[in-house]
């Protein structure tokens, strides 16, 4: 009995090392500060954020679909001077440290259309590690008070030292009038979290195992 007890804690003590390390590497990544501390925004050649509607900002949406509004980036993105040939925008970026392994990135997305009419464009949203593109997803066109939703994820290696994640929104249409004449965009829980390897994830199930030993005996 001795000896379980003694095996259950350090399974205990190494899980709870283990699941220490596939915590969001990211600084306010869910914007749960109320603003945009930790993320530096940026915008293309042509593009805008909604800087003159006082965006981005953090507000409370419902960017994952469950009925209940946390806080969120928004922006209301789109072309400085009208060329449909180009896509415009911007978007935020956050530089970090990690110890080489496989890592998990995620990003939840959402678009809505306050106006009375169809846009033809609410968002185009890619996920970028490095400046390299990892995932993307495009809202098209929307409806009058239709919401966009979607989730951005990868999986993917990365060498120890820094790296920068990127989330870019574009259009090919103005940013236009005032705040609500074009879709708004919203982007939150940005994730960097470590894949534990199954080595560790064995010792997890043997850790939760040995527990559930140590109270039957």
């Amino acid at each position: 009995m001795k000896l379980a007890h003694i095996s259950a804690s350090a399974a205990i003590a190494a899980c709870s090392s283990i699941l220490a390390f596939s915590q969001n590497l990211l600084s306010n990544g869910s914007f749960e500060t109320g603003n945009l501390s930790g993320w530096t925004t940026f915008v293309t050649t042509n593009g805008n954020l909604g800087s003159a509607y006082g965006l981005p900002n953090v507000v409370s949406f419902d960017v994952a679909g469950t009925g209940t509004p946390v806080p969120a980036a928004q922006f209301q993105v789109g072309e400085v001077v009208f060329n449909q040939q180009t896509l415009e925008g911007g978007g935020i970026d956050q530089s970090f440290n990690c110890a080489a392994g496989t890592y998990n990135i995620s990003v939840q997305v959402a678009a809505t259309n306050m106006l009375t009419l169809t846009n033809f464009q609410a968002g185009i949203f890619s996920l970028m590690m490095d400046g390299k593109t990892l995932a993307t997803t495009n809202s098209g066109s929307i409806d009058p008070g239709q919401t966009f939703r979607d989730t951005l994820d990868a999986t993917l290696a990365l060498s120890s030292g820094p790296h920068e994640i990127s989330i870019e929104i574009e259009r090919n249409f103005l940013n236009a009038g005032s705040y609500g004449r074009s879709p708004v965009e919203f982007l939150d829980n940005i994730e960097v979290r470590l894949v534990p390897e199954p080595s560790a994830s064995f010792l997890i199930l043997t850790g939760m195992f040995l527990v559930w030993a140590k109270r039957r005996v």
